[in-house]
């Protein structure tokens, strides 16, 4: 792309100013390369709306968005489709533009990478401004997200290599940008996707049509902290699509977080990895409103509590997790975990799943580890064993609760 360099001003000799400066802009590009950019008309002008990250446009840094196409190879613009008529007729290798610059401020743009939780085909997605621009990826798929100034529409690439023939589309993948061969294209942001998913009165629909990116919405939400008081209430309410995440060294982090059914053997798991190198893993010891007996000692195996404090800490959500034994509370305290990763020990915790919430955060940084169950017929067997050893337990519920892990970590 090679660009005059020169801003040019038109003046009115009736009232002797300056009226407008312009730019001319020589770009020039392969046959079937894109420029990179997407348009949208307000007040009658042109403008242009995005320039996808890696793109020709990008790469020269002449064009800025919001600046306002007046003409195209010498024919004036006024409408989108005008524009992609003319770049479409264009025989040659080089297009020239006649804009209005913005004089926008470039912002760096910071990326960062989110874990795809649903599927995405852009060929069947009707709000998507360009079919061609859209990026496909399944569920799993890491992306690495290079754009988010739109609100709706964020620009993408993905950064592993998983099977997507059912979603894209041969004829179309020149038209993507492609950085270390990889595709960039559009994929919808969190809060589009929510706004698609959940369903809106139209007297509540705090949104707004544009001719190019479908919603825009222009209110902002409120946003609540977790609390694990109203687990139930917020799993009904969440609609999460994106989860963001970071590359880190094998076994580099701050948690150990084992899941699995009952009876599974989470603690004897983690009995023998804190045993076998005391030095490097540790646990935590749980609080509790029980009154000490005799012969224990606080800090032991238990921090004990007043009931009245211990109540007023859970409506506070210092506790990651707890429950009421006996008349008694018991639980764990988020800052029982802070004080192990201090000492520079790996946390080792047996949880439910409801508490990864609390947990999958950079602070804590868990590795998770699912324990399954043996097939039922193996529980079976050892149910059996166990009731002539009194060591009965019930196999028909550890089943059900390997199934709901397994579908809960399938998601």
């Amino acid at each position: 792309m090679e660009d005059f360099g020169l801003i040019h001003n038109e003046y009115d000799p009736k009232s002797r100013q300056i009226t407008t400066a312009f730019r001319i802009i020589n770009i020039r590009k392969n046959e079937d390369e894109p420029l990179g950019i997407t348009v949208k008309e307000e007040n009658g002008q042109v403008l242009i709306a995005r320039i996808m990250a890696g793109s020709l446009a990008d790469r020269q840094g002449m064009l800025h968005v919001n600046d306002i196409v007046l003409e195209v190879n010498g024919l004036p613009v006024d409408r989108p489709e005008i524009l992609q008529e003319i770049i479409r007729k264009n025989n040659s290798n080089s297009i020239q533009l006649k804009i209005i610059p913005s004089f926008n401020e470039q912002v760096a743009q910071l990326s960062c990478h989110m874990k795809a939780l649903f599927n995405y085909d852009p060929n069947v997605d009707s709000l998507l401004p360009c079919k061609e621009l859209g990026l496909p990826f399944v569920q799993g798929d890491i992306l690495e997200i290079l754009n988010q100034e739109d609100s709706n529409w964020w620009q993408a690439r993905r950064v592993n290599s998983l099977n997507h023939s059912n979603l894209v589309n041969p004829q179309v993948i020149n038209q993507h940008m492609i950085i270390n061969n990889q595709q960039i294209g559009l994929i919808p942001s969190q809060e589009l996707e929510e706004k698609r998913r959940a369903f809106v009165r139209p007297e509540f629909d705090y949104a707004s049509k544009t001719s190019i990116c479908g919603t825009r919405v222009i209110k902002k939400k409120k946003k609540a902290i977790y609390s694990s008081n109203a687990n139930t209430t917020f799993d009904n309410a969440e609609l999460i699509f994106y989860e963001e995440v970071c590359r880190l060294n094998k076994f580099h982090r701050k948690c150990i977080v084992l899941i699995g059914a009952s009876g599974v053997g989470r603690r004897t798991l983690k009995q023998r990895l804190i045993a076998t190198e005391p030095e490097k893993f540790s646990g935590v010891l749980p609080h509790t409103s029980r009154p000490i007996r005799d012969g224990e000692t606080n800090g032991r195996l238990y921090h004990f509590i007043h009931r009245d404090i211990m109540e007023r800490e859970i409506e506070d959500s210092l506790y990651l997790e707890w429950g009421e034994l006996q008349g008694h509370l018991y639980g764990t305290k988020l800052e029982s975990i802070r004080n192990v990763i201090r000492q520079g020990k790996i946390c080792v915790i047996d949880c439910n799943p409801q508490s990864l919430k609390l947990l999958k955060t950079p602070e804590f940084m868990p590795f998770i580890v699912f324990l399954g169950a043996p097939p039922i017929e193996q529980l079976r067997f050892m149910h059996d064993w166990g009731r002539q050893n009194n060591m009965s337990r019930n196999c028909t519920k550890i089943d059900k609760e390997q199934k709901d892990y397994k579908q809960k970590f399938h998601n």
